[in-house]
């Protein structure tokens, strides 16, 4: 069915995604418009010091120092 053909191309890119986040050394995230990070690979987390896990849903205040996450912003 169709719903089945769209959940399995869903599954395909999320899992495209997720090897493309963990094989670049590069840091790469995604934040919502109140900077909150959605997501960050494993090289973004090494780079702020936390894991993963720790970092997702929070934003740069959360994380670092004020006048680190100032100029970051």
């Amino acid at each position: 069915s169709m719903r089945v053909a769209v959940e399995a191309a869903r599954r395909a890119e999320q899992e495209l995604l997720q090897a493309v986040l963990r094989s670049t050394t590069d840091v790469v995230y995604v934040k919502d418009p109140e900077c909150r990070y959605l997501l960050i690979n494993e090289s973004g987390a090494r780079l702020l010091g936390r894991p993963v896990e720790e970092i997702v849903g929070r934003r740069n205040a959360d994380l670092l120092p004020e006048g680190v996450a100032a100029a970051l912003e």
